[in-house]
């Protein structure tokens, strides 16, 4: 996959048993913090909570009865490093993080005894499904275009998405009540996302983007 070093994935499957196979890291960063006071006291940081971005690839397969090889398959990529302010409380400056995660996902099913490519979406992204059986010919697949970017996923009900998740600051929230003073600071999760939805014997669900579709094979 992609312009960096390729990932490789293997694992023995189940007719009829989904079977996950994953490379994934854990970024982590802050989601909330408040700070506050008791009285007449100093304000001081009374809570910060962690929350994690998952990046790197998760592929699901189930093997078929028939040969062929259903596939959910997501790759992204994850940003936990940037900081911004998120307010101020009595002088002091709070900060957060600008967590970001972008990437895209894909269903389909490759057929009986095939190995190759099964989806890709743009110039760097592509993944292969390599199936140690005997050769197929090459499978249908649907070609399809967003803009100026071309991909493709192989098989009859088949879908595709490119996603982008960001947290993004909220209204900080104050309280006061009984001589305590608090101010919670949270990030909150802004998902869009571009993709299509292409139903056996249907018509393609679109969203987020304008899709034009071919097939091949």
């Amino acid at each position: 996959m992609t312009g960096g070093k390729p990932a490789v994935l293997q694992a023995h499957c189940r007719y009829g048993v989904w079977t996950t196979l994953e490379r994934r890291r854990a970024r982590e960063f802050v989601t909330r913090v408040a700070w506050g006071r008791l009285g007449r006291r100093p304000p001081r940081r009374l809570l910060r909570i962690r929350d994690q971005l998952m990046e790197g690839i998760r592929a699901r397969l189930m093997p078929e009865p028939d040969g062929s090889v259903r596939f959910r398959i997501e790759v992204a990529t994850a940003d936990a490093w940037k900081s911004r302010t998120v307010g101020f409380y009595e002088g002091r400056r709070v900060t957060l993080g600008a967590p970001m995660r972008h990437g895209y996902r894909f269903e389909g099913r490759a057929p009986a005894g095939y190995s190759g490519l099964v989806a890709a979406w743009g110039p760097r992204l592509r993944i292969h499904l390599d199936v140690v059986r005997e050769p197929a010919l090459e499978p249908a697949g649907l070609i399809f275009r967003a803009g100026d970017e071309e991909g493709v996923v192989v098989g009859d009900a088949v879908m595709a998405e490119a996603f982008e998740e960001r947290w993004e600051p909220a209204k900080p929230i104050h309280v006061a009540a009984d001589g305590v003073e608090r101010t919670d600071y949270h990030l909150v999760r802004r998902r869009h996302a571009a993709g299509f939805r292409y139903p056996l014997g249907s018509r393609p669900l679109t969203y987020g983007s304008r899709f034009s579709f071919s097939r091949h094979g």
